[in-house]
């Protein structure tokens, strides 16, 4: 992916799946990819992300935490366990 791509890619979006056929968004996160890229062997890992209903009257309340590992790795750099 180009340089500029990267910038613009910041979206993760978290679906509620309770066992129907319909699939609600529970959050949006969003993460700087090119941040990612930046840091030690381009990897974010395992920071635990609160979850809130950014449409709510009261976001300070938390829906349930994420735990996510990202690495942005271009063609030439190697592979992150």
């Amino acid at each position: 992916m180009a340089v500029e791509m990267i910038d613009k890619e910041k979206l993760i979006e978290i679906y509620d799946n309770n066992h129907t056929n319909k699939k609600d968004l529970f959050d949006i996160y969003e993460i700087n990819f090119s941040n990612v890229y930046g840091k030690s062997v381009h990897a974010m890992r395992n920071p635990l992300i609160d979850l809130i209903n950014a449409e709510s009257d009261d976001i300070t309340t938390v829906r349930g935490y994420l735990k996510l590992s990202v690495s942005v790795l271009n063609e030439d750099d190697n592979k992150i366990e």
